[in-house]
């Protein structure tokens, strides 16, 4: 029953995320977190586990822009905690001047049979500075074209994203509304360098080459939904039924939780259009040559190009 009302809520709160600047931000946070403690407290006492997960954790690693809420909806869904044991950690993180800095204040492990996500980091933060549990671990990085992470982070920040007023993020929001649209991409493109976004893609190049390491492609998840869950379900060792596995992929579809097909776009949507390639829409030849600078050995290692 409550799989149900999970899914319902997923599609109201993407329906309904134009309001998302209308509604206080402290108050959706604190029904975010509400949410997953009424999950993880029904899954860890009502639900019963039909198979566990060999894994003690599993870590999401992904920037903003790779559908980082919406992988986070599918891993709570209660089907995913029936056929793997394991709960969803949720990582706020943690101030830092570049994504690629050290991660601080973890000092003790996440929580024993969880799907700690999301973390924003290098493979150098995954080793270093984070506290791991005896056992089996496993780390799934999801990246995206930054050609396209470029033009979908700066539509978010500038439209849709959570914004508390008075915040960095509140300063670049104003910013970005200030400038024409050439000019706001250019200053995106270079605020993704000066965060370190593009060190951190750049660090997981090659890593699934390493046991219990899977580089998963956003736009292989979009695209095909099913089969590339299914891999990832299968890489972490989550056995969730052929049947349930398409009605839990379904639920999450772009076309069921927005009410359009992909590739219709809607700029004030916090998913704003569903597929690729719309970069080539927004990126002229000068932003292009300047993201080549700075990304060009990325777009091109994983195989972008």
């Amino acid at each position: 029953m409550l799989d149900i009302v999970k899914r319902k809520l997923a599609i109201v709160r993407k329906r309904s995320s134009k309001f998302r600047s209308v509604i206080p931000n402290k108050v959706i946070r604190n029904l975010k977190w509400g949410e997953k403690k009424t999950l993880n407290f029904y899954k860890k006492y009502f639900c019963k586990v039909k198979y566990k997960s060999e894994f003690t954790n599993v870590y999401h690693i992904a920037l903003q822009k790779t559908g980082t809420q919406w992988i986070q909806d599918v891993l709570l869904d209660p089907i995913v905690y029936k056929y793997s044991g394991m709960t969803v950690d949720k990582f706020g993180g943690c101030r830092r001047k570049s994504q690629a800095h050290p991660i601080r204040g973890l000092n003790e492990p996440f929580e024993k049979n969880s799907i700690v996500s999301t973390i924003s980091g290098t493979y150098k933060n995954y080793q270093k500075d984070i506290p791991k549990n005896d056992g089996k671990n496993a780390v799934f990085f999801v990246i995206r074209d930054p050609r396209e992470m470029v033009v979908s982070w700066y539509f978010s920040t500038k439209n849709s994203h959570i914004i508390d007023h008075g915040t960095m993020h509140h300063v670049l929001r104003n910013k970005l509304r200030e400038k024409s649209k050439k000019e706001g991409l250019r200053y995106t493109i270079d605020l993704f360098d000066w965060k370190g976004k593009f060190e951190v893609m750049r660090s997981w190049m090659d890593k699934d080459r390493h046991k219990n390491i899977k580089i998963v492609k956003f736009e292989d998840l979009t695209q095909d939904s099913l089969t590339t869950f299914k891999n990832l379900f299968n890489f972490i060792d989550v056995r969730i039924p052929e049947d349930s596995l398409k009605e839990l992929i379904h639920s999450y579809s772009f076309e069921v939780l927005t009410g359009r097909d992909k590739g219709k776009e809607e700029e004030s949507s916090h998913m704003r259009k569903g597929n690729s390639k719309s970069w080539k829409k927004h990126l002229d030849g000068d932003l292009i040559s300047l993201l080549n600078t700075k990304a060009s050995d990325i777009i091109q290692g994983y195989c972008y190009e």
